[in-house]
C-alpha cells in the first residue's frame, strides 16, 4: 500500500476504548497509520506514550495540526462531542465522533455549521413526521382492532406521525408516548406548552436520549 493511501488519524480522547479498541485497530491496519493521541490527563497521556500506539501524544485537540492529519477519532465522553469535535471540523480536520450522540438539536446544527453542511433534522421536519405516519396506516390496515399504542419518544417525529396517521384512520384509538424516566423532557414541556430541556440525558435507552 502507498503512503499516499494511507489514512492519517488522530484519536482524541484516551478513555478505555480508546486505547483498548480505536488505537490498537488502527495501529495494526495497514490503511491507517496514528499520527497523534490526544487527552487532556497526564496519566492518560503517559499510559498511550508508554504502549507505543501513537506518534504524538498531545494535551488539547487545538495542538492538531491540519496539514498532518485526514481524519480525527473523536472518542471523548458524549458531552464533549460536539465542542471538541466542531472545533475541529471549524479548522479542517474531518471527524468521526465515535457513538454520534448529539445531547441537542442545537449542537447538531452546530456541528452542520462547522462543517459548511445542511442539517436534514432526525425529527424536526414535517418530511420526517409524514414518514414515520406509514407506521401508522400500516398499523391501522393490519391491526384495524387495535385500541392503544405505545410509542418510544425521542425528538417527537414518531409518535406524531404514528399518532396523526392512526387516529386519521382509527379515531378511537389511544396514543401513548413513554421517554426514560432519566431523560423525560416531553413531561415538563407539555405541562408548560413549550420545549423545555431534560437536565441529564444518562440512560441506556440512548436511542431516544433527546434532551431538548
Amino acid at each position: 500500500m502507498s503512503a499516499a493511501s494511507v489514512t492519517r488519524v488522530a484519536v482524541v480522547g484516551l478513555g478505555w476504548a480508546a486505547r483498548e479498541i480505536w488505537l490498537r485497530r488502527l495501529h495494526a491496519h495497514p490503511a491507517f497509520t496514528v499520527t497523534a493521541a490526544v487527552d487532556p490527563d497526564p496519566e492518560a497521556r503517559a499510559a498511550a506514550e508508554a504502549g507505543g500506539l501513537a506518534g504524538r501524544v498531545l494535551a488539547s485537540a487545538d495542538e492538531l495540526d491540519p496539514a498532518e492529519v485526514d481524519l480525527a477519532v473523536v472518542a471523548v465522553p458524549n458531552h464533549l462531542h460536539c465542542p471538541i469535535a466542531a472545533g475541529l471540523l471549524t479548522r479542517g480536520v474531518a471527524v468521526f465522533v465515535e457513538k454520534p450522540v448529539c445531547l441537542s438539536a442545537e449542537e447538531a446544527r452546530r456541528l452542520a455549521e462547522a462543517e459548511g453542511m445542511t442539517l436534514v433534522p432526525a425529527f424536526d421536519a414535517p418530511e420526517v413526521v409524514a414518514g414515520q405516519g406509514t407506521i401508522g396506516l400500516e398499523i391501522a390496515r393490519q391491526a384495524p382492532a387495535t385500541r392503544m399504542i405505545v410509542i418510544p419518544i425521542g425528538g417527537g417525529s414518531l409518535a406524531s406521525g404514528v399518532a396523526i396517521a392512526a387516529k386519521a384512520k382509527l379515531p378511537d384509538v389511544r396514543v401513548i408516548g413513554v421517554q426514560a424516566e432519566a431523560c423525560a423532557p416531553f413531561v415538563p414541556s407539555l405541562a408548560a406548552h413549550r420545549p423545555i430541556g431534560a437536565r441529564s440525558a444518562r440512560t441506556i435507552c440512548d436511542g431516544i436520549a433527546v434532551k431538548r
